[in-house]
């Protein structure tokens, strides 16, 4: 009988908490495969413009167009498998699964997150740089 009960260091999944995981879930798999067709346009938006430039514009534009489509590839990955492993967990309860699809969700913020930091000191050093090279004019 002891058994049954849940400890406080073992909560259960009450119905209202399994609900707000399947939205999770539904809208990371949306955002997830929207971001990818997105990216994949973006791609072919690329070859384009290389095919019509001869790859004359290679250089760094090029560089940067690779790290960004890598790095959006591996964090709309994450967001997938996230979505759809935590549904699975729902599905048929096993907290391994969720355990798993909490933890590529929580690789996805924080890439996200360092990421969102590099641009902001990025833009952050572009406005210092402006306004000191071009004063007064």
């Amino acid at each position: 009988m002891e058994e049954d009960k849940l400890s406080i260091f073992e909560p259960g999944i009450d119905d209202n908490v399994k609900s707000n995981l399947q939205n999770i879930s539904q809208w990371a798999t949306i955002t997830a495969i929207a971001s990818l067709v997105g990216l994949g346009i973006t791609i072919l938006q690329l070859i384009l413009l290389a095919a019509k430039y001869s790859f004359s514009f290679a250089g760094q534009q090029f560089l940067e167009s690779i790290i960004q489509i890598v790095v959006s590839i591996i964090m709309n990955v994450l967001l997938f498998n996230a979505a759809s492993q935590i549904k699975k967990s729902l599905n048929a309860p096993d907290q391994s699964m969720l355990n798993k699809g909490l933890a590529n969700l929580k690789a996805y913020f924080k890439i996200y997150g360092i990421v969102f930091i590099i641009v902001m000191v990025i833009v952050l050093l572009a406005i210092i740089y402006f306004s000191t090279t071009y004063r007064g004019y």
